[in-house]
């Protein structure tokens, strides 16, 4: 891992530790999915401990509209940032994590608001105006996912995005129809 002070460097950071979003999300997914195959209501708990830490670690800068971002990439105490810049499908996997952390919390224990709700309120703030197509394989294959997580929890009753099913779908066509022609197939 890059220490405090030291310059950065494009190339070396791809090789060095650090804290990814995408990765502690797939964690938090997980913990969710336990819960939710065995019954225990500590997997729910500690999904929503992961989410909420990882909340405050990545998302960054000053609220109010466009004011909010994520860094990509964290130390690995997560106390500073190693590479500022916004992964660009890290707000839509927050936003989809936290309603899901949400709907599973609200089984064991139905009169309880979680904190998740600022989390996926902000996340769903930095993903406004955000043009989410790409023709990158693993970001094709994050939003197809995606749109699944969105459909499930859609109806298991949960509040999402207006129209954030049609969005996905429309970018990951478009994403699809761009990498095709490539020819990398």
């Amino acid at each position: 891992e890059r220490r405090p002070g030291e310059r950065f460097d494009e190339r070396l950071e791809w090789d060095r530790d650090g804290q990814y979003f995408h990765y502690l999300s797939k964690w938090m997914h997980a913990l969710d999915q336990a819960a939710r195959a065995t019954g225990e209501a500590r997997y729910s708990a500690w999904a929503c401990e992961l989410a909420e830490t990882a909340h405050r670690a990545f998302a960054q800068g000053p609220g109010g509209r466009g004011g909010r971002a994520m860094a990509w990439k964290m130390s690995s105490d997560l106390s500073r940032p190693l590479v500022p810049s916004m992964g660009q499908h890290d707000p839509l996997d927050g936003y989809i994590t936290c309603v899901q952390l949400g709907v599973t919390a609200a089984k064991f224990a139905p009169a309880a608001r979680t904190s998740l709700d600022a989390a996926a309120i902000d996340f769903a703030s930095m993903l406004e105006g955000r043009d989410l197509r790409t023709s990158d394989p693993l970001g094709l294959g994050g939003l197809m996912t995606d749109a699944y997580r969105v459909e499930q929890l859609a109806r298991q009753g949960a509040s999402v995005f207006a129209r954030l099913l049609d969005a996905l779908v429309a970018a990951t066509l478009g994403g699809l129809s761009h990498y095709a022609s490539q020819d990398e197939l």
